[in-house]
């Protein structure tokens, strides 16, 4: 502790005794000296001050909520914020000389493009692209990567900041996805046909290999894939021509529970999906379910099957469900259309029954009538020698009446011929007026 000012005291005693002396060398050496002091002293200080901004600078990177990383272009990776680690998972002690394993394969040659024109242009880039995290999930990001100088300080690097929007570009696609299938409706008046396009568009939308719906046989208690779409066109064909009991899915489980279902891993109850995969020809590795709700009853589900990134989470469920509302939708308009052609089928029987009965009542008519006619013409005859007071007054009833009969006869024959009479067009005249 006391060798550094024995030593300032001797160096300044030193001082003091050649400043006696009058050789300009002497001078000469002094006045280095004291050159070279005021110039340690002015270092000092600006190291003193570049550290002090270097600590406010790192509180500054380390605040920021985006992730940012630093690294020197041919030492790598020195500096990770909170925000980088919260977001990727990746440490400093994780990385290789100075590596951030965070690229993905395919796009590791572009990535070194970027870095090549970053260095050589010596300006901003931005780009949207991808990246890996710890865990082995893949981000949506926008990048934007900077050159900076070397200096007398500190040899040139490059300094990143990214920004996470994974979830942004989800619910973009969602909402993309929603436009499209409302769209899409009135374009599909068959059922199967628009619950095909729907599952194509689940598939797209998950990046999954498989979608279908399976409705619920009510009456069999059996389950079947009315919609479907597979990355193999031979696998959707097929899967629509098996039935399977409620015990021989997961999808029974889901109706009778009423709630999503994510597998992650068929392995763990290897003997039901092993059933399944061998009738459908189709291995599985997991799959998510989420029932389709009618009103009072859950009338089937919907699944995607076989993730190609990752595993299946809480969002995929979320994405799921708000599609199974329209899904369900669809189905139930569906069934109650058929119902109605069925009883429109029906009252139709029913109309060409009462139309041959009318019909055949009418022809049933026509001869006695016309013999009556015929009658009342030759009892007129008859009748016109005889005083009037006498009979005409019920002749003109008879005559009336028959005239009635053929009067309904015609009208009947009108309605046959789906012909409009006078009364018809009066009425659909007061109806438009009205």
């Amino acid at each position: 502790m006391t060798r550094a000012p024995n030593k300032l005291n001797e160096h300044n005693k030193l001082i003091v005794e050649l400043s006696m002396v009058s050789s300009p060398q002497i001078q000469e050496l002094l006045k280095r000296v004291q050159d070279l002091e005021k110039e340690v002293a002015e270092r000092k200080k600006i190291e003193s001050a570049l550290r002090k901004s270097q600590r406010r600078l790192r509180m500054i990177l380390d605040f920021v909520p985006y992730p940012i990383a630093v690294m020197h272009i041919n030492k790598g990776v020195f500096y990770l914020n909170p925000g980088f680690i919260q977001v990727f998972g990746w440490t400093l002690d994780d990385l290789q000389q100075g590596r951030i394993p965070f690229v993905p394969p395919e796009l590791e040659e572009q990535a070194e493009q970027d870095m090549k024109e970053l260095i050589a242009g010596k300006k901003l880039i931005r780009r949207e692209t991808k990246r890996l995290t710890k865990d082995g999930r893949i981000l949506d990001v926008v990048m934007r990567a900077a050159y900076y100088e070397e200096s007398e300080y500190e040899p040139a690097g490059v300094l990143m900041i990214f920004r996470d929007i994974t979830e942004q570009r989800r619910i973009s696609r969602i909402n993309e996805m929603v436009l499209r299938i409302s769209t899409a409706l009135p374009e599909y008046p068959d059922l199967e046909n628009l619950l095909d396009y729907i599952n194509d568009e689940v598939k797209k939308t998950l990046n999954t290999e498989g979608a279908v719906v399976i409705l619920l046989d009510e009456e069999r208690q059996e389950l079947f894939v009315l919609g479907a779409a597979y990355d193999d066109q031979a696998t959707k064909r097929r899967v629509k021509e098996i039935r399977f009991k409620m015990n021989e899915l997961v999808a029974g489980r889901v109706i009778r529970s009423g709630e999503p279902i994510i597998v992650s891993d068929t392995t763990q109850d290897a003997e039901l999906h092993k059933k399944r995969d061998k009738k459908l020809g189709y291995k599985t590795r997991n799959l998510l379910l989420v029932p389709l709700r009618s009103s009072d009853r859950i009338i089937g589900v919907v699944c995607a099957l076989n993730k190609k990134e990752g595993d299946f989470e809480q969002r995929d469920v979320e994405l799921l469900n708000t599609i199974a509302g329209t899904v369900a939708l669809s189905v139930e308009n569906a069934r109650v259309n058929e119902e109605l052609k069925k009883a429109y089928r029906e009252v139709r029987s029913l109309n060409r029954a009462k139309d041959r009965v009318i019909n055949h009542l009418s022809h049933e008519l026509k001869t006695p009538v016309s013999i009556l006619l015929g009658s009342l013409r030759l009892l007129l005859k008859a009748l016109s020698q005889l005083p009037e007071e006498s009979w005409k007054r019920n002749f003109d009833r008879m005559k009336r009446n028959l005239e009635r009969i053929v009067d309904i006869q015609y009208e009947v024959s009108d309605i046959m011929e789906e012909r409009r009479d006078m009364s018809y067009d009066m009425l659909l005249l007061l109806r438009e007026q009205c």
